[in-house]
């Protein structure tokens, strides 16, 4: 086989047309793909960003306070765009929602114990496509509006020691809920609900394709107006599998609609005082 020399003025490799365009497009396709990763942030809560540490207490729409890919990376405004991680940890404190819509986001984890995000307007919900995850020993309260918003998650990770709480004043008429909206099994940790209204308090399998939720992490509810409300929309299914102790009311439904009970879909395994 006759070798090419480097003085050689013919190439060394030979690309016709069609081999350029599809080397082309899959370049192409890789780095879309790249750029979708890329736009799924790491964002750190830093209210006090020109000090070391990060955490604080602040609104959560308010300029320049969360990092970029890490816990020391640049501050910038929050993305709003649902794509984002937001990541609660160091100093904990509360964060309020400003943003008019709400704030949206593709998972939400909190490695600090005490940490609460509140809500002044039922307009401004917590929406998380993916995973709320508590780390070994963190905290976090969910302080809801009076009118009775609805939150959600993916779903729900709890370590070790773990606890969540959720608090609103609801009225009759409404209900402190809590969406479930991917099929998953949620065990460990803590619940305790503290609805301080009229309004029931609790979880909701909801909102995805055909969702079956079992949740198995105990909850604790003495509340002497707002009930301990577990429930699934039409064509989901939330089977519970812990135990749900306290002196407030056991409400089996996936919400309220004008104060009347929405059709029950659960099966409630276990209670006790």
């Amino acid at each position: 086989m006759k070798k090419t020399s480097c003085a050689d003025p013919r190439p060394f490799f030979h690309f016709n047309q069609s081999f350029l365009i599809a080397w082309l497009s899959s370049l192409a396709g890789l780095c879309i793909a790249c750029g979708s990763v890329f736009a799924q942030t790491n964002l750190f809560w830093d209210q006090n960003g020109a000090t070391s540490g990060t955490g604080g207490t602040g609104n959560w729409g308010t300029a320049s306070t969360w990092r970029a890919i890490n816990d020391t990376g640049t501050l910038q405004n929050w993305d709003n765009a649902g794509t984002a991680t937001a990541h609660l940890g160091g100093t904990a404190g509360t964060l309020t929602i400003d943003v008019t819509s709400g704030v949206s986001m593709a998972a939400l984890n909190v490695t600090s114990s005490g940490y609460t995000i509140q809500s002044t307007a039922n307009s401004r919900p917590l929406s998380v496509s993916g995973a709320l995850t508590l780390a070994d020993g963190a905290g976090l309260t969910l302080a809801m509006a009076s009118t009775g918003p609805t939150w959600g998650f993916g779903s729900m990770g709890f370590g070790s020691g773990a606890a969540l709480s959720v608090s609103g004043n609801a009225t009759a008429s409404n209900s402190n809920r809590v969406n479930l909206s991917t099929t998953s099994t949620i065990s460990g940790g803590s619940i305790t609900l503290s609805g301080t209204g009229a309004g029931p308090t609790g979880f909701v399998a909801s909102a995805g394709s055909s969702v079956s939720v079992t949740l198995n992490t105990n909850i604790l509810n003495n509340s002497a107006t707002s009930a301990t409300m577990l429930g699934a929309g039409s064509g989901h299914t939330l089977n519970y599998g812990g135990v749900i102790s306290g002196s407030a009311r056991l409400q089996i439904s996936a919400g309220q609609t004008t104060g009347v009970l929405d059709s029950p879909y659960l099966l409630a395994k276990s209670r006790s005082r």
